[in-house]
């Protein structure tokens, strides 16, 4: 009988012990949503010709009205016919996003866009969900020069 009472006081102690901390416990704090923007050289779509520079990618990641500067982000491309592919990371945003010189010239038909992977910023506890951007297209043309006039037959020079 002593050991029944022994056991149910325990349990009773661990059943409320448990309420105790679950009670105590602060509730989960949700994620701040996220906004991402990229542009190539300052377009949102272009279409030139091949080998052109198209200037460098420019993102903004925000909360809605302030920066975000932690966290990671990677830059995808789309290939026709293909699936996102990650093609390029800065693994630290507090500097601000960069991915170099990737995709600065034309040398395809290729979408982009800008996954960023989220983060925490330790100094106010404020965890960033992770969010995609808008898409970059750019089309690409053939870059022909007719070399003389043309007669019976056309002749083209350019990469293709």
């Amino acid at each position: 009988m002593r050991k029944t009472k022994l056991v149910a006081v325990l349990a009773s102690f661990a059943i409320s012990s448990g309420a105790a901390a679950v009670l105590a416990a602060a509730p989960a704090q949700a994620d701040t949503p996220t906004q991402v923007r990229v542009d190539l050289g300052g377009y949102g779509s272009l279409t030139v010709l091949y080998g052109s520079y198209l200037g460098t990618f420019s993102t903004q990641i925000s909360d809605g009205t302030d920066p975000v500067t932690v966290g990671a982000a990677t830059l995808q491309q789309k290939l026709p016919g293909r699936s996102w592919k990650d093609v390029k990371t800065d693994g630290d945003v507090s500097d601000g996003v960069s991915f170099g010189q990737y995709g600065s010239r034309a040398k395809e038909n290729v979408q982009y866009r800008v996954h960023y992977l989220g983060g925490t910023d330790t100094d106010t506890a404020t965890t960033y969900s992770p969010s995609l951007s808008n898409n970059v297209v750019v089309r690409t043309a053939w870059d022909l020069h007719p070399k003389a006039l043309c007669q019976a037959r056309c002749r083209f020079y350019g990469t293709l």
